[in-house]
């Protein structure tokens, strides 16, 4: 059975774009994910420039996992809301370009109250993404974030009808937001669109901090064991946002990652 596919999200690195591409395939990545708002910009990569990238891509083995799109608010923020909605519309259309077929984005707080006017304007703007992505063929992904994993695959499963609607799952955060992710990833079982490699350690004093991989409190041997009992087929995208090494951090987690799968 073919194990899932291992990506690196280069924007934490800092790096050229360039530069990104050779660490991704020197990390012994098989894809890279990139941020589409700050990294790779939609609106700089015409049809040449996208086949030299795709090119560039191609003979160093990798493929684009993913386009990442960060907010500066919630995704159903009232204010600027069209603008908003645009941008995603061109990110989907801007992965579905370069061959692949997921946009992840953090939908910010979800509303507690389901008939809330919040709630109703998050479910109007998920049902538009899903249903242009189903036109364009590209799968909008909320990253889970430390959200209750109950209300988000809620969120998934009723609040959009027209189209494709998945969960970016971030075990990480859910540890900082003092959750289990072993039973949020079970809860999230039929959601997950991808999966983020990233550990932490909590503390007494705060939330704790992110670390790297196989140096936290998650337990890898549960997550890998559900990966491959939900016979997920997504990718696994190692993300180090933080750390003094992050290239070597990033490269020992893709080497860690293949190790635990194959035991």
């Amino acid at each position: 059975m073919t194990p899932p596919r291992l990506a690196i999200a280069t924007a934490p690195f800092r790096q050229t774009l360039r530069e990104s591409i050779v660490t991704a395939q020197t990390c012994g990545a098989a894809g890279v994910q990139f941020d589409a708002r700050y990294e790779l910009k939609p609106a700089e990569f015409g049809v040449t420039a996208r086949r030299q990238l795709l090119h560039e891509l191609r003979e160093r083995d990798l493929s684009v996992a993913s386009l990442d799109f960060p907010l500066r608010s919630t995704i159903y923020d009232a204010d600027r809301i069209d603008d908003r909605m645009a941008a995603l519309r061109r990110t989907m259309e801007f992965a579905s370009q370069l061959k692949s077929s997921v946009v992840t984005v953090r939908s910010g707080p979800l509303p507690e109250d389901e008939n809330s006017a919040e709630a109703v304007r998050l479910a109007d703007v998920l049902e538009d993404l899903a249903r242009y992505g189903n036109h364009i063929g590209a799968t909008l992904c909320l990253t889970s974030a430390g959200a209750d994993a109950e209300r988000l695959a809620a969120v998934v499963r009723e609040a959009v009808r027209q189209g494709p609607l998945a969960v970016d799952f971030d075990p990480a955060a859910a540890l900082l937001a003092r959750r289990q992710p072993g039973a949020d990833l079970r809860t999230l079982y039929d959601c997950l669109g991808q999966f983020q490699l990233r550990d932490a350690v909590r503390d007494t004093q705060t939330s704790g901090r992110e670390t790297a991989l196989g140096r936290g409190e998650i337990d890898w041997d549960e997550m890998f064991a559900l990966i491959g009992e939900m016979h997920f087929r997504g990718w696994l995208v190692v993300r180090r946002n933080e750390g003094d090494d992050r290239v070597g951090d990033a490269a020992r987690a893709v080497k860690y990652a293949k190790a635990v799968m194959l035991e």
